[in-house]
């Protein structure tokens, strides 16, 4: 009988039909998706505390909060750009007193 299963492949095939079937029941039950849309709002809404708490905490630790390092990133390149923007205004003018320089000589 090479046509008949192992037991243990057929507890297999009916554990996975048995799951499919679960599955397919949640998925096609309206009042279960409202339910996981609620837990999962609910779950977003207590993250966004939490981040908020853990924020507060940390200040009052005087331990630097991400958006305090965010904050700091943002003005550190800001700085960047200054500079580089003040380089370039730097290298323009020892061009202008070189050519200034250039034509006094002559």
């Amino acid at each position: 009988m090479p046509n008949e299963q192992s037991p243990i492949k057929r507890l297999t095939k009916m554990k996975d039909d048995v799951l499919e079937d679960i599955a397919h029941e949640f998925l096609t039950n309206p009042r279960f998706g409202n339910a996981l849309g609620v837990a999962l709002r609910r779950a977003f809404s207590t993250k966004e505390r939490m981040n908020r708490d853990v924020a507060i905490f940390m200040g009052l630790a005087g331990v630097p909060s991400k958006t305090d390092f965010d904050r700091l990133a943002d003005r550190a390149m800001g700085l960047n750009k200054n500079v580089l923007r003040l380089e370039k205004r730097i290298d323009e003018l020892v061009m202008r007193v070189e050519k200034l320089a250039t034509k006094g000589r002559e």
